[in-house]
């Protein structure tokens, strides 16, 4: 089990690229979730691009990490797949307090699920303000088994002023999209850290509700 010090310098840690002159942001993304959406598969998926239909639990967190180059920066994602099993819910504050973004997914086959996500989206709204937070649809290729609709879960989102995806870990759907609309939103958190107060409003709707089915794995 690993502890973490949310102490983010945000000057000290963005990373000049001399070679194409591009900005490096550090930033710490955590999955959050119930036991069985799909966190583990999300992030595997994003990363090694493998996908395991049947995963092991997670015990407390795992970490992976991945460098992803936009149009004018790039953001090095530090990211923490949090586990969703009851005798670790206390620890998964440690992980979502000093995070830049969070993830909170849930299985679209599974009432349950998604009503555990939206619990865990008022817990980080009222713990960390400066934090992009993105309702995450697993598990849409299972179509014929999908019982939280696209419309449902956008709407939530749109009330609760967050943003919102459907993906698939199974199949790669709307995955390396997701996290990409993620990157062009870090650097926005990294001006509100640096100028105190919000004058930066990331949650634009130009660019929030975007969506596409998902189901949930791992």
């Amino acid at each position: 089990m690993q502890y973490i010090t949310c102490k983010f310098n945000t000057s000290k840690y963005i990373l000049s690229n001399i070679s194409n002159y591009m900005t490096t942001y550090p930033a710490k993304l955590v999955l959050v979730g119930e036991t069985g959406s799909g966190k583990t598969s999300v992030a595997t998926r994003y990363v090694e691009d493998t996908f395991e239909p049947y995963q092991e639990l997670t015990i407390g967190a795992s970490f992976l990490s991945k460098t992803i180059d936009r149009d004018n920066h790039s953001i090095k994602f530090e990211i923490w797949d949090t586990a969703g099993q009851e005798r670790y819910r206390a620890l998964v504050p440690l992980y979502y307090k000093c995070a830049h973004a969070a993830l909170i997914v849930y299985d679209t086959t599974c009432d349950r699920s998604y009503h555990g996500a939206k619990q865990w989206i008022e817990r980080i709204k009222s713990g960390n303000t400066n934090c992009i937070i993105v309702l995450v649809g697993n598990k849409i290729d299972l179509h014929d088994k999908k019982i939280i609709s696209t419309e449902k879960a956008k709407l939530f989102a749109e009330k609760n002023d967050i943003y919102f995806k459907e993906v698939s870990a199974k199949t790669s759907e709307n995955i390396h999209e997701l996290f990409a609309m993620v990157a062009d939103k870090i650097p926005d958190i990294f001006e509100l850290e640096k100028k105190g107060p919000p004058n930066v409003d990331i949650y634009s709707k130009s660019d929030t509700q975007s969506n596409s089915a998902a189901c949930c794995y791992g």
